[in-house]
């Protein structure tokens, strides 16, 4: 069953902080939000705490909806990197804003997240053969594209949230799930290598 695949520890801190950041002053999320100019002001933190905070409740609710269905999707035995694997996602992203898209002034909330986190947790699927790995990436992938070329109609979502949908962050936060899952790819072949040259 899913839940039984759930990070309870990691998934309950995410869900607390993203609550809690959502009830303080309008004047504190903007002092976490990701503002391209305070980060070049030397406010690096801004990189992360951006995809923590939201636009309004219901921005906040759709994006921790989606963290927990995503949770309970976590193979048992990749479920305690759920916490590094939002940090390092969070970092990655929110330094392909700073560096790619330099008309993006101001972007909150956690989906740019959550689209890199869907990749990691599909490879990691696709890699113990369940069925569900391969479908996640391909909606993915097909979400991303209709975005990217315009074709996909968000206007619904931006009157829910009351803000413009950043797809930029949903196109980096998934290139920043394919990175993460290259480096740790990486890592392991090399761990390996110098394994068995120390044999």
């Amino acid at each position: 069953m899913l839940r039984n695949n759930w990070p309870y520890p990691a998934l309950l801190g995410i869900a607390a902080l993203l609550i809690v950041l959502q009830l303080v002053t309008e004047s504190g999320v903007t002092e976490l939000s990701y503002q391209r100019q305070a980060i070049l002001a030397a406010m690096p933190w801004r990189l992360i705490s951006g995809h923590f905070v939201h636009a309004n409740l219901i921005h906040m609710a759709m994006n921790l909806a989606a963290l927990i269905l995503l949770a309970g999707l976590i193979p048992e035995k990749n479920r305690n990197y759920l916490l590094p694997v939002v940090i390092v996602v969070a970092l990655l992203t929110g330094g392909f804003l700073l560096l790619m898209e330099p008309q993006l002034e101001h972007y909150v909330g956690l989906s740019g997240v959550l689209h890199g986190l869907s990749v990691v947790i599909g490879i990691w699927l696709w890699r113990e053969h369940a069925i569900s790995g391969p479908v996640l990436l391909l909606l993915l992938l097909t979400k991303i594209v209709l975005e990217q070329s315009g074709l996909l109609d968000t206007n619904s979502t931006e009157s829910l949230i009351d803000m413009r949908v950043a797809t930029e962050a949903h196109l980096w936060g998934a290139v920043s799930g394919v990175i993460l899952c290259a480096m740790s790819a990486l890592a392991q072949r090399l761990s390996r290598a110098l394994g068995r040259g120390g044999e």
